[in-house]
């Protein structure tokens, strides 16, 4: 992470402002009992620069030169320290105080906005998970659409079937008689018949002809 000046390390928030001020006040990465404390101390509403000064003043050599801003920020903050001539130079400097209607203030804005954050990453689930409804949606409709068009071609299967059936039915009808009347069994169908194997379907005529024929 790379800062420019004192105004974009104030900007950012818990976490990376604890670890861009170890790295500029005490030249490391913080250790996970460091940066616990101080995003504690954030959540609580204690001031960023109240965390500057306190890492300055832990036992460590300090370094206040790594930012444009920071030394005179933290001159600042400790002049604003002092009492009622600090709290004239707060107002006037615009400085963070820690009186505890501020911190209250501050608890509550960092309370919003990780509720912010929660909920961002819960919309973001929510999207997910409906994103992958959807898709299983369209696939159960496709397998439905796929169900469908088997069951129409099954009934088309069914309704030729029917048809082969009814021909077979109606040319039997027209041969039975002739056949029996002639007195020859198993001779030779007449015209009749022959007509009626005309007007067949290629499935049914090829049926009639191995009974009637045969």
């Amino acid at each position: 992470m790379t800062l420019n000046s004192y105004p974009e390390l104030m900007a950012l928030d818990l976490g990376d402002f604890v670890y861009a001020a170890y790295q500029l006040v005490l030249g490391r990465a913080p250790d996970e009992a460091g940066m616990n404390y101080y995003s504690a101390r954030l959540r609580s509403g204690y001031s960023k620069l109240s965390v500057l000064h306190q890492l300055g003043t832990s036992g460590e050599q300090p370094n206040w030169d790594g930012l444009p801003g920071l030394r005179q920020a933290l001159r600042r903050y400790r002049v604003g320290r002092l009492p009622l001539l600090g709290w004239v130079l707060r107002r006037f400097w615009r400085l963070e105080g820690n009186q505890v209607s501020e911190r209250l203030q501050r608890a509550i804005a960092s309370e919003l906005a990780d509720l912010k954050i929660a909920l961002g990453a819960l919309q973001s689930e929510l999207r997910s998970a409906v994103s992958a409804n959807d898709e299983a949606i369209r696939i159960v409709a496709a397998e439905i659409a796929a169900i469908h068009s088997g069951l129409r071609t099954a009934s088309i299967g069914i309704n030729e079937i029917a048809a082969t059936q009814s021909d077979l039915r109606n040319a039997a009808a027209a041969v039975v008689g002739p056949r029996v009347a002639g007195g020859i069994p198993g001779g030779q169908p007449g015209p009749r018949a022959n007509l009626v194997a005309e007007r067949l379907s290629p499935r049914a005529k090829e049926i009639f002809q191995q009974i009637a024929f045969d």
